[in-house]
């Protein structure tokens, strides 16, 4: 029935508006086989845009294009197809193109947009001008992407409180960094900065000005403040760090391994520019990776020198040294998980927004809420100190092994101990697999007495763990099962009440 593919669509869009990407996923997907059911190919279409949208936020860019390219197909194959659409459908593929290093191929679906909205309402050559701005950033191609931005905002013009504005003004305030024009890069980031910080939550554009701003402080010699706008980039971008922006990462990596350089830290340089480096190759950014694999150069060769830039290091307050070598520390963690498990790092990513979820409907606190987002994206980092065939068998055979792999949760406290993270992430990596019911490990805790934080992560690597794979709907009734036995009846409640569009959960921390 057409009502009920309408549903379909309008529920994925709320799902995908609330960061519900595994609801959403299967909205998408009942739609897209209820019109290939019926033959109604607008709904095929749109559900195979929105479908590569969730591929993409997963950071599976290849599979996304293949996606967005059968609805293309579709779109072209339909002559009364509206052109809003093939719009949508052209800036998407060309936002894919962009992520895999296709630049030609990103420059002819702009192009092919741009002419497509020529009848469209304004909005719509925003929505192109704005992704070629980006682009042309990407690529450093800084006169074409200043023309876009302009373009961009002056249709937008009398709309100063949209995050499309401030987003585009973080564009030019970049633009103006790189042309060395430190007091415009300052006014329009500024602007950005008070436009998305009046945002509910943390706006996802508001890493990358903080990104921007944090270089130009470092560029005025306030080491400082480019320690505190790092600091504030990498704890926004941080549940998805590891897929959609690594870019961003990279950018403040580099910034945070020449800030170490500038203090002497040569240990904390050296880790630093060696993931910017990795991230800016796996971006397809080799301009950006042919400028830090020279300081990383530069740094080996002085290695063995103790004369000069160590003598006369510059100095950060203790409090923000120990920051930047708190997520310096974090990073380096995930990429030990990344290398060694894709596999789990993409658990853990959704694990980390789903738990995040859960602990904002409990109102929780910001610094608990940090400590939930980084113990629930390093929950497993036990594993990587497991024999890697173990870890692969789905049900390890054998007493030792199941001993070995019951035992990660100690694994990874003591990995984390060894570095300044919180004593509740510490806790929350420890009991993530206590039980409710007491019949958990390592501990055997029950009810209330198992840490909130591993109680939250619990029912999210639950539900993410099974929603991966089956949907959303076996991931929830999984919980239903678990609930009280395994997991916190309370939470699973919030959890469901979560995907509810009409209720608002709002629940007292406990």
């Amino acid at each position: 029935m057409l009502a009920d593919r309408v549903d379909l669509y309008e529920k994925g869009r709320w799902a995908w508006g609330q960061g519900l990407v595994i609801l959403a996923a299967e909205c998408w997907r009942r739609l897209r086989d209820e019109a290939r059911r019926v033959g109604h190919r607008v709904d095929l279409m749109r559900s195979l845009n929105a479908l590569g949208c969730v591929e993409y936020e997963l950071g599976r860019f290849h599979v996304a294009q293949a996606v967005w390219k059968r609805a293309e197909a579709l779109v072209e194959a339909e002559p009364s197809c509206d052109p809003r659409f093939r719009v949508k459908v052209l800036v998407n593929l060309a936002l894919g193109a962009c992520q895999m290093g296709r630049f030609d191929e990103a420059d002819a679906y702009v192009r092919a947009a741009r002419d497509g909205c020529q009848d469209l309402e304004p909005s719509w050559r925003v929505h192109v001008e704005h992704a070629a701005s980006a682009m042309w950033i990407t690529v450093r191609r800084w006169d074409e992407a200043e023309k876009s931005t302009r373009q961009a905002l002056e249709l937008l013009a009398g709309h100063d409180g949209d995050p499309r504005v401030a987003h585009l003004q973080t564009n030019l305030g970049q633009i103006c960094l790189e042309r060395g024009d430190l007091a415009g890069a300052s006014a329009y980031l500024e602007a950005a900065r008070e436009v998305l910080e009046r945002c509910q939550g943390d706006h996802p554009n508001l890493g990358s000005t903080y990104g921007a701003l944090a270089w130009l402080h470092y560029l005025l010699g306030s080491l400082d403040r480019a320690v505190f706008y790092g600091s504030e980039a990498l704890r926004v971008l941080w549940p998805n760090v590891l897929t959609t922006h690594k870019p961003e990462v990279a950018v403040v990596s580099e910034l945070f391994g020449s800030i170490a350089l500038d203090i002497g830290d040569r240990q904390t340089a050296l880790l630093d520019l060696q993931r910017a480096s990795t991230y800016f190759a796996q971006a397809y950014r080799w301009t950006d990776w042919a400028r830090v694999n020279q300081l990383l150069d530069d740094l080996v060769r002085q290695w063995n020198s103790v004369a000069g830039r160590v003598d006369s290091a510059a100095a950060i307050h203790p409090e923000l040294r120990e920051r930047l070598c708190y997520f310096t520390t974090l990073l380096d963690l995930l990429d030990s998980i990344e290398s060694l498990y894709p596999d789990i790092r993409q658990q853990a990513e959704l694990t980390c927004r789903y738990a995040l979820a859960l602990g904002r409907a409990l109102q929780l606190s910001p610094d608990d809420l940090e400590a939930l987002g980084h113990a629930a994206k390093l929950h497993d980092i036990g594993i990587t100190s497991l024999d890697p065939e173990v870890v692969r068998q789905r049900d390890p055979v054998g007493p030792v092994a199941r001993d070995r792999m019951r035992a990660h949760p100690l694994f990874g406290e003591k990995i984390l101990s060894l570095f300044p993270l919180p004593e509740l992430s510490r806790d929350a990596v420890r009991h993530h697999h206590e039980r409710y019911d007491g019949s958990g490990f390592p501990d055997g805790l029950a009810g209330e007495d198992i840490p909130l934080l591993a109680r939250i992560i619990a029912v999210a690597a639950t539900y993410v763990s099974v929603g991966l794979k089956r949907g959303h709907t076996a991931a929830m009734l999984e919980l239903s099962c678990r609930r009280g036995r395994h997991l916190d009846p309370g939470l699973v409640d919030l959890f469901a009440s979560i995907h509810d569009p009409v209720e608002t959960p709002v629940a007292a921390a406990g």
